[in-house]
């Protein structure tokens, strides 16, 4: 394993259409970069390397608003995935968490996620766990 970082009191989100995505991108990033003072260290372990991740989604099903907890795991991810990238996106040049160099992902090779149910909003949040790829 090379490190993990989490957020927590943190609604994960999914994707919707133009500056709204990229508003809950940049959310997201915030969260970690605030929560996780361990993350320039796991930027250096994962430099250059193949990833292997596994991600925990926490979604509070203790709430009247059902849209918070029934949400599709690949609308999840795909919100994640450009969030550990060192650019979030193509055309603004957003930073991300620098996980992964430039804006690619094609050094992630194996993802392991699954979504849990938890009964609070303090409980609501991600769970990311990178380690080294090895076949």
């Amino acid at each position: 394993m090379l490190g993990k970082i989490s957020v927590r009191k943190f609604k994960p989100k999914t994707v919707k259409t133009g500056i709204e995505t990229t508003m809950r991108k940049m959310d997201l990033q915030e969260a970690f970069v605030e929560q996780n003072p361990n993350l320039s260290k796991l930027q250096e372990e994962c430099k250059g390397k193949q990833l292997s991740i596994n991600v925990t989604f926490y979604l509070n099903e203790n709430t009247p608003d059902k849209t918070s907890y029934k949400k599709d795991l690949d609308n999840l991810l795909k919100i994640l995935m450009d969030v550990i990238k060192e650019e979030m996106d193509d055309d603004d040049k957003k930073i991300g968490l620098g996980l992964v160099i430039g804006n690619k992902d094609e050094e992630i090779f194996e993802i392991i996620c699954h979504k849990e149910f938890v009964q609070s909003e303090d409980e609501e949040g991600i769970d990311l766990v990178l380690s080294e790829w090895h076949r």
